[in-house]
């Protein structure tokens, strides 16, 4: 039982008894702790020290407890404003047709326990982006006030894109086409900009980049983009945190990235 008992404690507190080992959470299981007003910072000091296995404590409050008094209790708050939650969202449900238990009560608490962070992101189709009348010129203009803002890769992007779908490769794949393929993808660029109204300047410098690294993935690259796109296949699929919203650009030269909605 002994050896039972030191393993579950063991588990319980494994952290902290790597932080200050077996002395230490000794030395804090045999303390004795006096708590003097029990006001809210007083009770989270007191949560704190019982948490990480405190021996005993003892609380002096001359005060008598009033209802505000609860208020410092934030699981009583919590409780509270569940129920409250949980008494709009029946009538809601009630008025749609629905009953008023469809949705849990462990749903309603994990609501109320993450409401602070809730995000609404309303996202644009790919149909919006590549619409003539549809796609976020404001964005890319206004963004290209610096000329070399992330949105630049994303525009040269665009060009590539239009230089493969006419050409049926990437731009300097082969090394003896770096040259030759530098006019061409300027010229796709430019048919680019005019086709959708981009009064905007991209550096001859980021076309003779492109075409000479040949649509190549360097593994440093791919690695980072690879994880970053995984991240956003798991917020999704665990609705957690808030996702990309919608076009992500990152720049292996300046070693920064930006989101952009188009």
């Amino acid at each position: 039982m002994a050896q039972l008992g030191k393993l579950l404690k063991e588990q319980k507190y494994d952290r902290q008894l790597r932080l200050w080992g077996d002395h230490g959470q000794e030395a804090l299981e045999s303390a004795h702790v006096c708590l003097i007003n029990a006001t809210a910072t007083g009770t989270e000091i007191l949560k704190n020290l019982v948490l990480p296995g405190i021996g005993s404590f003892t609380i002096i409050d001359g005060n008598q407890v009033s209802g505000e008094d609860a208020g410092n209790n934030y699981r009583e708050k919590a409780k509270k404003d569940a129920a409250a939650v949980g008494n709009h969202v029946a009538k809601l449900l009630q008025s749609i047709g629905q009953a008023p238990e469809s949705i849990s009560e462990k749903e309603l608490k994990l609501l109320c326990s993450n409401s602070a962070f809730l995000r609404v992101v309303r996202c644009r189709s790919l149909a919006e982006e590549y619409g003539l009348d549809t796609i976020n010129k404001d964005e890319i203009i206004s963004s290209m006030d610096n000329p070399d803002n992330e949105i630049v890769l994303y525009l040269m992007l665009r060009a590539v894109d239009r230089f493969h779908k006419q050409q049926g490769r990437y731009p300097g794949v082969s090394n003896y086409q770096v040259e030759e393929d530098i006019g061409k993808l300027k010229s796709c660029l430019t048919g680019f900009l005019q086709e959708y109204g981009l009064s905007v300047m991209v550096k001859d410098d980021y076309v003779h980049e492109f075409c000479r690294y040949g649509a190549a993935e360097p593994h440093t690259i791919a690695a980072f983009l690879g994880g970053a796109a995984a991240q956003e296949v798991i917020k999704i699929i665990t609705k957690q945190f808030v996702i990309f919203n919608n076009t992500y650009i990152y720049s292996g030269m300046s070693q920064t990235s930006a989101t952009f909605q188009l």
